[in-house]
């Protein structure tokens, strides 16, 4: 009885002590699932943010590289322009140069043939005419210029002048170019920039990953001994609830067998009054017995001596 009695204690500690296990772990549950609910809105706030930036910045970047090609294209197409500008005007000043070349042959061949026409009288008129000649010549070379000269300075000085032009173009062209080459290095930079950014957005995020996957992890586990708790639980409460029906059962049994002890006890006593009683019955029936006897004795011997006496 006091063995069953202490099982029954003891299980019941033990049930006592798995509810409060239970209680801590539900607590946990709850508080690392609060944990796990609070970092999956922190990632998800996260990487909202992250693709609204890196749209943003996306969307910047290739609006400012389009407007950079367009840039580009523009200065590559007015380059490609006074290029061609440039080939068109060399060739005309090619062609009148030419020109000129051939006019000034034309007409020193007419003046050379005049010249030979008018002199055939004499020779000495012939070495007049070719002084007058060389000294046109000579004129020309010191203070006149004839139209062939005066179209190769005066185109020279337009080649020069259309070049110093084309170079100032071209150097313009080419510090546009430069400046387009440093906002185009300056955007990769910043691109590089941003994949950086990216990248450290993209680590962050796959640590709240692996932290959510571990709080998941670590929820499970807890789960699981949870519900090996509550297994245990119901396992200690079964084997109360027999306990409680074994000591219900030998209470019933002591019960009973303390009813019957009673009982027999009382038949007991009330045996052992009824003996008593007979007892005294015929111990009260035996001394009456005796009595008489003793009285029927007495009588006798009375009688006896009487009779001695008398005979």
């Amino acid at each position: 009885m006091e063995k069953l009695k202490e099982n029954a204690q003891k299980a019941i500690t033990k049930v006592e002590t798995l509810k409060e296990n239970c209680r801590e772990k539900d607590r946990e549950i709850r508080r690392l699932e609060k944990k796990l609910d609070q970092t999956i809105k922190e990632s998800e706030t996260n990487i909202t943010e992250m693709k609204k930036i890196h749209k943003r910045s996306k969307d910047e970047l290739q609006n400012r590289l389009d407007e950079l090609k367009k840039a580009y294209q523009k200065l590559e197409s007015e380059n490609k322009t006074q290029k061609m500008k440039l080939e068109y005007s060399e060739k005309e000043r090619e062609s009148s140069v030419e020109s000129d070349y051939v006019s000034g042959g034309r007409q020193s061949r007419l003046g050379s043939r005049q010249y030979s026409s008018s002199s055939i009288g004499s020779i000495g008129s012939i070495r007049t005419l070719s002084r007058r000649t060389v000294e046109p010549e000579n004129k020309f070379s010191s203070g006149f210029r004839s139209p062939s000269t005066f179209s190769l300075s005066y185109y020279a000085g337009d080649l020069y002048n259309l070049s110093r032009s084309s170079s100032q173009n071209q150097f313009a062209n080419e510090r546009k170019i430069s400046q387009l080459e440093r906002q185009i290095v300056s955007a990769h930079t910043d691109v590089q920039m941003l994949k950086r950014e990216i990248e450290v957005y993209k680590t962050t995020l796959a640590e709240n990953e692996k932290e959510r996957d571990m709080l998941s992890q670590k929820i499970r586990t807890m789960d699981i001994s949870v519900k090996e708790l509550e297994q245990s639980l119901k396992d200690e409460e079964r084997k109360s609830h027999e306990y409680e029906l074994r000591l219900k059962k030998t209470q019933n049994e002591l019960e009973h067998m303390r009813d019957k002890y009673e009982k027999a006890v009382k038949d007991g006593q009330t045996e052992i009054l009824e003996e008593r009683r007979k007892m005294r019955l015929k111990m009260d029936a035996l001394s009456r017995i005796n009595e008489v006897k003793n009285e029927t004795q007495g009588k006798n011997k009375q009688l006896k001596s009487y009779k001695r006496t008398y005979y």
